[in-house]
């Protein structure tokens, strides 16, 4: 028989669990209605047509204005999604919250603190890609959803066109894909072999997966650093008709705090924490340290991140330095993982977004990519590539991103000028850093970036 707190830690995992139920079906149902909306706005206007008046023509202007649509789309379902995200990350912590509030009153306050920034730190990272190992974020899968959608739309029609369809039948055709809910009959992948069938399928599947990464993102985010959690258990969700192998594999499982995996995606799988001291035990200590006893794991849990994880006025949400990270253990993990995932992913299309977004031509980027991630050269630690830097793995993020500050431009030249140096005439790498640094120096640039934005330390 479980010890009475666990039994009211699982109630309250339960509850949050029951929350972030709610909050998928209502993002599916509002997701759902976007796609209809358009569906009837088309079909409004097809109405005001017949067989003598509908063209060809018509459809393919009317097709432009669906690619406009789908802009206004995206930004509907980019907040949609974030709001998702906060709201069931927000019910996570506030189970926690609850639950360690409750053992001794005298330190709420700290527990709120300690959980405060998660919700926003989960919807930075989900949105921007830091969770995932291609660095895909869920802002710009949407964005490839939306190019889908305007491909569908043109490609519908000039299949149809090519099928020697009536305007009328096509019409009937393009509305048939823009609601959800409809059903294809049998010879529509015979006909439009390379469109989806369900249109909003893409958006609802990302909405389910970001819903319950948002989940399991948080409440490790809200674990991971408090001592008296030992272990995660991983639940399946245990529907007999879809439970997959992996599931069932991992059913009653327990993780390590810093080794859990996450859900695949469309999963509705849970992790509870292992809590192996009593009530009175855990009270006990938490009473001890409230009034001044000696406690360095809980001054890490509850100093430390409650007053270092609040970032600064003025600040970026969810950027790491040192008051939020003091071991860079993060920041550390964060540059590891970002290298690797440019390092095994396609380089053309890494390049091409760079270059775009910093106006400095294809080929220079290209070498500035060998430079930092594939080049070996004479370093301290013996003949090897540059290790993983976090503060150029976040200007290489924002360029990628299409979102570049000033000294992620400055990091650039710097770059493609000691590559030069280095290269072409021999020059060791402590030689050509300090003179590239004479002309671009991204460590002044980066320095200032961080005093603007109240990131030092």
């Amino acid at each position: 028989m479980p010890y009475g707190h666990i039994r009211q830690y699982l109630e309250l995992a339960e509850e949050s669990q029951r929350k972030r139920i709610e909050i998928t079906e209502r993002q599916r149902r509002q997701i759902a209605k976007l796609y209809s909306d358009i569906a009837k706005e088309f079909g409004h206007e097809l109405h005001k047509h017949d067989k003598t008046t509908l063209t060809y023509r018509w459809l393919k202007d009317y097709a432009k204005s669906l690619k406009a649509r789908s802009r206004e789309l995206y930004n509907e379902l980019q907040g949609l999604v974030k709001k998702g995200i906060l709201d069931t990350a927000e019910a996570v912590t506030q189970s926690e919250v609850a639950f360690w509030s409750s053992l001794d009153k005298s330190v709420s306050e700290r527990f709120r603190d300690v959980f405060s920034t998660i919700p926003q730190e989960c919807a930075d990272e989900l949105m921007s890609g830091g969770i995932y190992k291609d660095f895909t974020g869920l802002s710009e899968r949407l964005w490839n959803y939306k190019k889908q959608f305007d491909t569908d739309i043109g490609y519908i029609i000039q299949r149809g066109i090519i099928e020697q369809k009536s305007a009328l039948e096509l019409s009937r055709d393009l509305e048939m894909y823009l609601k959800p809910e409809a059903r294809k009959p049998w010879e529509w992948k015979k006909v439009y072999p390379k469109s989806r069938e369900i249109v909003d399928y893409c958006a609802q599947r990302l909405s389910r997966t970001s819903i319950t990464h948002a989940y399991q993102m948080a409440f490790v985010r809200s674990t991971e650093d408090n001592p008296f959690i030992t272990k995660y258990k991983w639940h399946s969700s245990n529907n007999a008709s879809r439970t997959c192998d992996l599931c069932r594999e991992r059913d009653g499982k327990l993780f390590d705090k810093y080794n859990v995996p996450l859900d695949h995606p469309n999963g509705m799988c849970i992790i509870t924490a292992v809590i192996p001291k009593s009530y009175d035990e855990i009270a006990e200590e938490l009473t001890e340290w409230a009034k001044g006893g000696s406690n360095p794991a809980l001054d890490k849990w509850l100093i430390s991140e409650a007053e270092d994880s609040i970032i600064n006025t003025g600040a970026i949400s969810g950027a790491l330095t040192d008051k939020n990270d003091p071991q860079g253990r993060r920041r550390e993990n964060f540059a590891d993982s970002f290298y690797n995932a440019i390092k095994n992913s396609k380089k053309e299309p890494f390049v091409r977004k760079v270059a775009e977004a910093s106006g400095i031509p294809i080929k220079s980027i290209e070498k500035i990519y060998d430079h930092v991630f594939l080049n070996e050269y004479d370093l301290y630690a013996g003949h090897t590539t540059f290790a993983p830097d976090y503060d150029m793995a976040q200007s290489f993020q924002r360029l990628r991103d299409g979102k570049p500050e000033p000294h992620d431009i400055v990091m650039l030249k710097h770059e493609r000028l000691e590559y030069e140096l280095m290269t072409k005439t021999g020059r060791s790498y402590e030689d050509a850093h300090e003179l590239t640094n004479s002309k671009y120096n991204y460590s002044n640039a980066l320095i200032k970036y961080k005093k603007e934005h109240g990131l030092e330390g």
